[in-house]
């Protein structure tokens, strides 16, 4: 298994309890501020609503590629927002999963238009789309366990929530540079902070190959 730059052990693991560091930042792949992975402890991270975003960087090696993504997400207040909170994946064009709260749904976005988009629903229906995909519904005050398998060599994405797999799909990409969580407006109209809305990040883990 190789080693992710300089920071990971052999057996390449990062578990970390929250992401680190407020930045500004929207959609794009740039960001004032980032961490390197394992570079210090770290507390719970809590993600609040602000018109400016809330954001979080963590640095990827784009010379892997495999990645598992593993994280616990507790929404507050999200559902019926104008807030959505995103897992940016920079490829370095954007990839996207969010908890949507307008829409109350998990929603998944690749730029470009991909044809072989497989929504696995819970009846069991399999449907193909292309770009935006909506998912299942979320409740607040839940814990969703969120599960990324990302194989740019055999060009996949896959995307459980609790054990269930809900997407898979090409990722149309063939490396990523960074993760970046989010807290920002969907809706044009946010005119204000709404800090009692959150979204807690916790148990947040990558490793460098995916489990079998």
């Amino acid at each position: 298994m190789r080693s992710l730059k300089v920071i990971l052990t052999a057996v390449c693991v990062i578990t970390i309890p929250s992401l680190l560091s407020n930045c500004d930042g929207g959609g794009s792949s740039s960001s004032s501020d980032s961490v390197e992975p394992g570079e210090s402890d770290v507390v719970d991270r809590v993600f609040s609503a602000l018109l400016a975003n809330d954001q979080s960087v963590y640095p990827l090696d784009p010379a892997i590629t495999e990645y598992y993504i593993s994280y616990t997400a507790n929404a507050q207040q999200l559902t019926g927002s104008d807030y959505a909170f995103t897992m940016f994946i920079d490829t370095p064009e954007v990839r996207s999963f969010s908890l949507h709260g307008g829409l109350n749904d998990f929603r998944v976005f690749i730029p470009f238009g991909v044809s072989d988009t497989v929504n696995i629903l819970s009846n069991g229906i399999l449907e193909q789309s292309e770009g935006i995909d909506n998912l299942p519904n979320f409740a607040d005050d839940q814990d969703y366990t969120i599960e990324h398998f990302l194989d740019f060599a055999n060009d996949s994405w896959s995307i459980h929530i609790d054990g269930v797999e809900l997407y898979r799909s090409s990722i149309n990409a063939s490396s990523a540079e960074s993760l970046r969580f989010s807290m920002a407006p969907w809706n044009g109209a946010a005119d204000s902070d709404a800090p009692e809305t959150t979204v807690e990040v916790s148990n947040f883990t990558v490793l460098t190959n995916l489990p079998n």
